[in-house]
């Protein structure tokens, strides 16, 4: 996709990442885990505390935009025994269909290939992103419930095999 950059994404992006999330949570969750848990998740994962404790550690993050204009982000973590795992994937969703998000995580696959064979990640067990995974090579591997506050996270955990230029 022309003028389609992503680049990565250190502390000084923060209100760039919380932002995103605040435009994109609201409408793609809220049908799937309600108002109040929407809420009560972006006020725990994206604030700037959070963030970039998170930036500390180890996750990497990566600004989209599309002519100059943020419309994602996504990171990933590198994790144990040649894992890696992908945290986050958001895009606005007046963009999703056009082939905007395969251009993410195929960038995050190659980020991650360079040290690790496998990229693992939680979805929703009814997020409707479930169907876009699989089709981009993703199994089920197994099936969680998250204790999250006073919430649960009714996830399934996937994983795919990577290569670099996959």
């Amino acid at each position: 996709m022309p003028d389609l950059q992503i680049q990565e994404s250190g502390s000084g992006e923060i209100p760039a990442i919380i932002e995103l999330a605040w435009k994109i949570w609201p409408l793609w969750y809220e049908p799937i885990i309600g108002p109040e848990q929407v809420v009560f998740m972006l006020d725990e994962i994206y604030n700037s505390e959070n963030l970039t404790s998170q930036i500390q550690n180890g996750q990497a993050f990566y600004l989209v935009s599309v002519k100059g204009k943020k419309v994602g982000f996504f990171s990933i973590n590198p994790g144990k025994e040649s894992i890696c795992r992908l945290e986050k994937l958001y895009l606005l969703p007046e963009l999703k269909g056009n082939g905007i998000g395969k251009l993410m995580l195929m960038q995050a696959e190659n980020l991650a290939a360079g040290s690790s064979n496998k990229m693992q990640l939680n979805v929703n067990r009814f997020n409707p992103s479930l169907g876009f995974y699989l089709n981009q090579g993703y199994k089920i591997v197994s099936e969680v419930d998250i204790p999250f506050g006073p919430f649960f996270l009714n996830d399934f955990v996937l994983e795919k095999e990577i290569q670099i230029g996959q």
